[in-house]
């Protein structure tokens, strides 16, 4: 009875659906509506079709026909898309062969995991792969606006295709290999997707990732042969089996919230987490070259974020200025990024470079130690070519730390001296400045007995203001100075500061970052500031911003300044600067503020018919609350200038909070 059982039931089985094709198509035959020739993408181009005339009732049939037809006819929100259909079908030839090799390349490693996973498979292979000549079909196109980084679309897709994939499983069966063919064929498609793309970053591709989900439970349809047998999906189990498998699987994920993404560029388009905080004390500068005819006035620049200097003050006519400033800067990544430090002489208009150097954060000892300062007198260098400055890394920094021992003690003997500008004085300096040096080499000398006398010309060259002895000679006649700078790596605790993860890239979470944006007054964070450019300052003028944080936290000095370089003769001009404001409060205030550059025509001197400097006017000024920030952690928008009859300033705003391990 079993046996009569299992051989029956498959005979059976397959004489029916024979017998029940031969008759669909031969003997029942149904006739297509004459409306739906109007539903066809056709019927747009002809002009022989009038447009159908209302009617009060709809048939049952019609309505149904509704949900199946392009969302264009019914919902004006959204718009026809013709020409990416059309290049979909003359891209759809090559297509298929591109697709195919793909896949072989993709599936290689799954297929083989599976093979040795599965006993009795030996090897899955495909055995045909093609797309047909009907490609599927992005009907309309709904858009929404819901961020200034994100592009929301939803779009019906149509797929009606003659796709036809096989794919053979060779089992081993009682030691015979056995081949299983499954063919996949005919497939019919209807779903409604939104589409996400988000971020949009300044890079190309310019998008980070792009996530997919499926507003509607899709329609699916398709042949399935096995072993070369009739469809397996016309049996009515069969097809009752496959809507419930399509719904499980589509509503776990694809049904919106659920959805797929998939990353366009590495981290979808974010940095990585930032590793901590650079605070950097600008002590002195020595020796600093200057023309005969004009003494120096220098400033100097930190940088570790390309294009986000910060800047001391002008210290006027000085070859050995002093600034004892702290600025702080973020760090990203010890590998990419350096510290880069220049020193500038403010001249007249412009300012001119006196020299450069670029410490490599990877080596340094100041990395290595968190928390703890780092003292060092650095060689500046003349760059022989522009924006190339000269690498010093951790075994040079240990010997700038020496020299800066070295200095402090001569600066600390000399300070005993009388400091008139007499001779005698003068005598005095500098034989105290002499003995004091050779005492602090023989100390350093005696507290590492390792270093032989002559490995100690490192340290001793860069404590005499020369090169370290690992330059080659030209370079050192290149030196433009040194400058002294106390140096603290503040790490961030427990890297708070990641982005969410794949699986929360949703439209309604518009990706928001994982920190909570604190009200509190005792907050800390980084206020990163994109000043675009300007609009509507009357006549061409050469024009810079000032970003001050008013922060009443940092006591005595709560301001911090930052300005942009000039731009010239500009109307409107496109500063597009960005600058990080690094472990300042909630309560802090921005001031942005526009200044006008004298021309030369009001830098003659009336009097003498000398160039003098002017101060710059005040075109106009913005004052932005740090607390509205922080509270959305991102601000972009037009801001109207104050203090002047017209113009506005286009500005990003972005907060970060902070949590370091000290601060």
């Amino acid at each position: 009875m079993l046996v009569s059982l299992l051989v029956g039931f498959p005979l059976g089985l397959n004489l029916g659906i024979l017998v029940g094709n031969i008759f669909c198509k031969n003997v029942y035959k149904r006739v297509p509506k004459a409306f739906l020739a109007l539903c066809d993408e056709s019927a747009d181009n002809n002009t022989e079709i009038e447009f159908p005339p209302g009617e009060s009732n709809v048939s049952f049939f019609k309505q149904r026909l509704l949900k199946d037809t392009s969302p264009a006819l019914s919902e004006p929100d959204y718009e026809r898309i013709r020409f990416m259909n059309t290049l979909l079908r003359q891209l759809w030839p090559h297509l298929s062969p591109a697709l195919h090799k793909e896949i072989i390349v993709q599936s290689k490693a799954p297929v083989q995991e599976m093979v040795r996973k599965t006993p009795l498979l030996k090897n899955v292979r495909v055995d045909t792969m093609d797309l047909g000549t009907r490609p599927f079909r992005i009907d309309s196109v709904k858009s929404y606006s819901v961020g200034e980084n994100v592009i929301m679309l939803e779009a019906p897709l149509f797929w009606g295709g003659d796709i036809m994939v096989r794919v053979v499983f060779e089992a081993d069966v009682a030691g015979k290999t056995v081949d299983i063919p499954i063919q996949v064929s005919c497939v019919q498609f209807k779903a409604l997707a939104r589409i996400t793309l988000y971020p949009l970053v300044e890079k190309l591709p310019c998008v980070g990732g792009v996530a997919m989900s499926l507003l509607e439970q899709p329609t699916v349809d398709m042949d399935l042969r096995v072993l070369d047998s009739p469809d397996l999906l016309s049996i009515p189990p069969m097809a009752i089996m496959r809507k419930i498998v399509l719904s499980l699987l589509a509503g776990k994920y694809l049904i919106y919230p659920n959805e797929i993404s998939v990353p366009i560029m590495p981290n979808f388009g974010f940095p990585e987490p930032p590793k901590g905080i650079l605070r950097i004390h600008i002590a002195y500068a020595r020796d600093l070259k200057s023309s005969w005819l004009d003494e120096v006035d220098p400033f100097v620049e930190i940088e570790v974020r390309k294009g986000r200097n910060m800047r001391t003050k002008v210290v006027e006519n000085a070859r050995n200025p002093e600034w004892n400033e702290t600025k702080e800067v973020v760090v990203d990544d010890f590998v990419s990024q350096k510290l880069k430090v220049t020193v500038h002489d403010d001249d007249l208009i412009t300012s001119s470079l006196v020299g450069g150097v670029q410490l490599e954060l990877s080596s340094a000892p100041f990395i290595q130690n968190p928390n703890e300062m780092y003292r060092m007198l650095l060689p500046v260098y003349v760059p022989k070519e522009k924006g190339v400055y000269q690498t010093i890394k951790g075994s040079d920094m240990r010997s700038a730390h020496d020299a800066a021992y070295v200095e402090d003690k001569v600066k600390e003997e000399v300070a005993k001296k009388p400091q008139a500008k007499l001779l005698i004085p003068m005598l005095m300096r500098k034989r105290a400045a002499k003995k004091a040096r050779k005492e602090a080499l023989s100390a350093l000398t005696d507290a590492n007995p390792e270093l032989g006398p002559n490995d100690s010309g490192s340290f001793t060259s860069l404590a005499q203001g020369n090169a370290p002895e690992s330059m080659p000679k030209d370079d050192k006649k290149t030196v433009g100075g040194q400058v002294c700078l106390d140096v603290t790596f503040i790490p961030f605790a427990n890297n708070r500061h990641e982005e969410k993860s794949e699986k929360d890239l949703r439209p309604d979470s518009i990706l928001k970052r994982t920190i909570t944006f604190s009200k509190s007054p005792r907050c800390k964070g980084v206020l990163s500031v994109h000043v675009s450019k300007a609009m509507y300052l009357g006549d061409s003028k050469t024009t810079y911003v000032e970003l001050v944080v008013t922060d009443p936290s940092r006591q005595p000095n709560p301001d911090i300044s930052i300005m942009s370089p000039k731009e010239v003769n500009e109307q409107n001009p496109k500063y597009n600067y960005k600058a990080d404001f690094v472990n300042i409060s909630t309560q802090s205030t921005l001031t942005l503020t526009i200044y006008e550059v004298a021309g030369m025509e009001n830098m003659l001197s009336a009097g003498l018919g000398l160039l003098r400097k002017r101060e710059p006017r005040i075109v106009g000024f913005v004052i932005i609350p740090v607390k509205e920030v922080s509270e959305i952690g991102h601000q972009r928008g037009k801001y109207t200038l104050s203090g002047a009859q017209s113009g506005e300033v286009h500005l990003s705003l972005s907060w970060l909070e902070l949590e370091l391990d000290d601060i």
